[in-house]
């Protein structure tokens, strides 16, 4: 017979790991859901306490699990099992502990690797508020580069506009001189010819 024991797990899904607990399933009676007592295998395979077993059969003459006809004279005891469900019991709290510290150790490097990725995350952001803070000040840089070559181009159109204007002011100027130094050499003709009538002509009586 099997005994219970202190640090017996109430329930298998106490095991993190989904293997552990079909091994502490596969030692519990499917009536009681306790750990096999007596162990009795059925003619079509099913395990059960023998004292459970014995009580179903008492109100019903079938297999609780696949329903076929049974009676107590097709039950057979398993040392096999009682051997095997001994040995789980035995070492079932070590193995606890060894799956609860597992447990524990892959849940604080889950932490730590989102921790990490959220890290890393938070970098590339930071990179790329940095690659945006330095596009715009090339760009700032770039405008202000070229706001200053329009101004230079533009006191440039201005320089040569205004060089310009000097110097079609000095050539109408000049023009204008030089009509004025036209019109002054026709009244100077106009007056000889206007003395020249003016002057008697010479006669051979007088001569």
């Amino acid at each position: 017979m099997i005994k219970s024991t202190s640090y017996d797990i109430s329930d298998p899904s106490d095991f993190p790991q989904t293997g552990l607990q079909s091994l502490d399933l596969l030692s519990r009676c499917p009536i009681c859901k306790e750990f096999f007592n007596t162990p009795m295998i059925s003619e079509c395979g099913h395990a059960y306490c023998s004292l459970c077993i014995r009580r179903s059969l008492a109100t019903d003459q079938v297999c609780p699990i696949c329903r076929v006809n049974l009676s107590e004279s097709q039950l057979f005891k398993s040392t096999m099992i009682e051997d095997l469900v001994q040995s789980w019991t035995n070492m079932r709290q070590t193995l606890l502990r060894g799956a609860l510290e597992d447990e524990r150790i892959n849940s604080s490097n889950k932490k730590s690797s989102n921790k990490e990725s959220s890290n890393n995350e938070s970098n590339y952001e930071s990179k790329i508020n940095l690659s945006s803070d330095i596009a715009s000040i090339e760009k700032d840089y770039v405008r202000g580069e070229n706001e200053e070559k329009w101004d230079v181009k533009a006191n440039e159109k201005k320089i040569e506009n205004e060089e310009n204007d000097s110097r079609n002011d000095q050539s109408d100027n000049k023009l204008e001189k030089d009509d004025n130094q036209q019109e002054k050499e026709e009244i100077k003709v106009q007056e000889k010819e206007v003395k020249l009538m003016q002057t008697p002509e010479s006669t051979p009586e007088n001569s």
